[in-house]
């Protein structure tokens, strides 16, 4: 196919996109705009760069999945684009670094300059982006992902609280202690996945967080106590009774992916001392 025949078809299928109603000709459509520039990938960047920058916005979100269709090759542009003037563009190639996933590395310098841009969605998708290239991070770039648990915005917080979940992290307080600290926060979704985070660092995460997470088994928000009874279950294997009692109080919660994470915590649990903690707690139910 000749670059003429490339960026017609690529605008063609842009402008279908664009004047479609229906869902599934615009998904369709999109699925070859991706092949299309998988199939041309140089060309094709040359000429999403160019509708990106001067096409309409209704076009862009498409511009970006073709360009995460082309994946390593469409790395070096979207660094470019992360220092753009426009802070959509910003956000977006942060978003489609993360993800073209591990192969996007040498976009980690760039990424860490945007975790500081004044744009709240540049910092969340950059924050994202994190939790998707890397699995362990170096030290600087967990200490800058700490500090912004305390960024004004809630939706940083939450992109920064499931980053440090994704990550394999050896577990210390200059991590837990600030992630134990948002499961106070006023927005109850940040919250909650500060609680999927401790969960997902496993057993060592237990003499820091646990006393903080047995509470919020009986929070307002259904989304904290899911995910507090299911961090319970990663975390906790051999309990107090008070941790029981809340655990089996769970199991009449009226969500019930709490009654179930609260049901496989319980299984886990090993009781040293004798089953009637067990038994006597149950007889309510």
């Amino acid at each position: 196919m000749s670059s003429n025949n490339v960026e017609s078809e690529i605008k063609q299928l842009l402008e279908i996109i664009k004047e479609a109603n229906e869902p599934n000709v615009i998904r369709t459509t999109a699925f070859q705009l991706c092949r299309v520039a998988v199939e041309a990938s140089v060309k094709a960047i040359e000429t999403l760069v160019h509708l990106i920058l001067t096409g309409e916005a209704q076009t862009r979100p498409f511009a970006f999945a073709s360009l995460i269709s082309i994946g390593q090759p469409a790395v070096n542009q979207l660094i470019d684009f992360l220092q753009d003037n426009d802070p959509e563009i910003r956000w977006r190639s942060a978003w489609a670094l993360g993800k073209i996933g591990k192969v996007a590395s040498p976009a980690i310098d760039t990424l860490l300059l945007c975790l500081e841009d004044n744009d709240a969605s540049v910092r969340m998708q950059a924050a994202g982006a994190f939790g998707s290239i890397l699995k362990t991070p170096e030290q600087h770039i967990i200490q800058k992902l700490v500090e912004l648990l305390k960024d004004d915005s809630d939706k940083v917080r939450w992109k920064v609280a499931w980053a440090l979940g994704q990550f394999n992290l050896y577990v210390s307080p200059e991590v837990v202690i600030p992630l134990i600290q948002i499961l106070n926060d006023e927005n109850r979704e940040v919250a909650a996945m500060a609680a999927r985070a401790l969960g997902k660092m496993g057993t060592d995460v237990k003499p820091f967080a646990l006393y903080s997470l047995i509470p919020l088994l009986r929070d307002q928000n259904p989304n904290v106590r899911w995910m507090v009874a299911r961090t319970l279950g990663q975390i906790e294997h051999k309990a107090t009774p008070a941790v029981v009692e809340e655990l089996i109080y769970a199991l009449r919660d009226s969500d019930s992916r709490v009654k179930q994470e609260a049901t496989k915590a319980l299984g886990k649990i090993i009781i040293t001392e004798t089953g009637s903690i067990l038994i006597s707690l149950l007889e309510p139910l």
